[in-house]
């Protein structure tokens, strides 16, 4: 079970997975509103929500960064004009 502590920034002791889903590369963007509005993430049918989603962006194309360095994972969303506009640490 991830640490409830965590926060990616300053403990970046996670102690469980973290799955990242990252799809913003091209294609038609979503409703640009939803970005940074978890009340309208959630739809009338469970199936279409994802009760442990932290963040949606859907207002911009980007691409994720990965590096890693021994037990460190540094992961950057970057947007099309270069601009990281999200990021996590990781540390194992």
């Amino acid at each position: 079970m991830l640490r409830a502590d965590f926060d990616g920034k300053t403990n970046t002791l996670a102690n469980g997975v973290i799955h990242v889903i990252t799809g913003a590369g091209g294609g038609a963007l979503y409703d640009h509103g939803l970005t940074d509005n978890p009340g309208l993430w959630k739809k009338d049918t469970p199936e279409n929500w994802v009760p442990y989603t932290v963040k949606l962006v859907s207002d911009r194309h980007s691409f994720t960064w990965i590096e890693t360095n021994g037990k460190e994972l540094h992961l950057q969303q970057i947007d099309a004009e270069g601009n990281v506009f999200d990021e996590i640490k990781i540390t194992k």
